[in-house]
């Protein structure tokens, strides 16, 4: 899988030493709920759980590592949380803050759009972003999703945005 700079791969246990150094940066979470994992063995065995999948058969776990093409270096990861009788998946993403403004966001996430659209049957995807995080904001406007309401949280507002896929698109 791949991007015009990106190769894609799916989430391993394995990936955790080679993402653990850049996951442990504090800036990645002003705006998420995720805190920094504790250490190699605490992310390797989430990323073991999430490789596992969803416990409940409603729902499809869907994880990704992206590297540079030009360097083979991590830049983030890829989620999204697929519902598959509904055709609807929530998605989300993580860059690491050295690859913040180079468009590798938007990149990324288009390719997750076309990727759950085409392989997964997907619709409509959703997408919860901090009411501050003016970053995310710009890349899911940028890719075409509207706002569509706001949720009150313990830490703020989230405004909740949603894209219609397929031919819809």
């Amino acid at each position: 899988m791949k991007t015009e700079r990106m190769h894609i791969e799916a989430l391993r246990p394995e990936h955790a030493a080679a993402l653990f150094g850049e996951l442990s940066d504090e800036r990645i979470y002003q705006h998420i709920l995720e805190r920094p994992p504790a250490s190699v063995d605490a992310l390797e065995a989430r990323y073991t759980r999430l490789a596992a999948g969803s416990p409940r058969s409603s729902e499809r776990w869907l994880n990704w590592v992206v590297f540079s093409k030009a360097s083979a270096l991590p830049l983030g990861l890829l989620q999204a949380t697929v519902f598959p009788e509904e055709h609807r998946s929530y998605i989300a993403y993580i860059l690491f803050p050295s690859y913040w403004k180079h468009g590798f966001a938007s990149e990324g996430v288009a390719w997750l759009l076309q990727h759950l659209s085409r392989d997964h049957g997907v619709r409509l995807a959703e997408a919860y972003i901090d009411s501050r995080n003016e970053a995310s904001l710009s890349v899911v406007r940028r890719l075409g999703f509207e706002h569509r309401t706001t949720v009150d949280t313990d830490e703020g507002k989230d405004l909740v945005f949603a894209k219609q896929l397929g031919e819809a698109s």
